[in-house]
């Protein structure tokens, strides 16, 4: 449980900061977004890094409990799965790409509502 407090403790603080920002700036996600759809070399290593830190994860912690550890090991194989995902089915993930205002603020609830999950686990509970 030691490990799943504090990989809580590091992308807690993180998702729940990524979430508020995707919220309060929305136009530049959209922008960025663009920006990693016409680079290869940044989509890949957008790829890479997920996998690389979802295995990093699933490594250190793969338990499926219902509590703290649930989310983290979650949180290990989304990443791991979206990294293989880019680098195996880059079109689709193009596709899902959706550079609207409106669907990037609805995605932005995802990582605000993971982060204070984690947070509140991690230095609450």
């Amino acid at each position: 449980m030691e490990n799943a407090m504090w990989l809580g403790s590091i992308f807690g603080p993180l998702l729940l900061i990524m979430g508020i920002w995707i919220l309060s700036y929305a136009q530049n996600v959209v922008k960025i977004l663009a920006s990693v759809k016409n680079s290869p070399a940044a989509f890949w290593m957008t790829g890479f890094v997920n996998l690389l830190v979802g295995l990093t994860i699933i490594s250190l912690y793969n338990y499926w409990m219902a509590n703290l550890a649930f989310l983290v090991t979650l949180l290990g194989w989304v990443m791991f799965l979206r990294g293989l995902l880019v680098f195996f089915f880059p079109k689709v993930v193009f596709m899902t790409l959706d550079t609207r205002v409106k669907t990037v603020r609805l995605w932005g609830l995802l990582p605000l509502i993971w982060g204070f999950g984690l947070c509140w686990l991690s230095f609450f509970a």
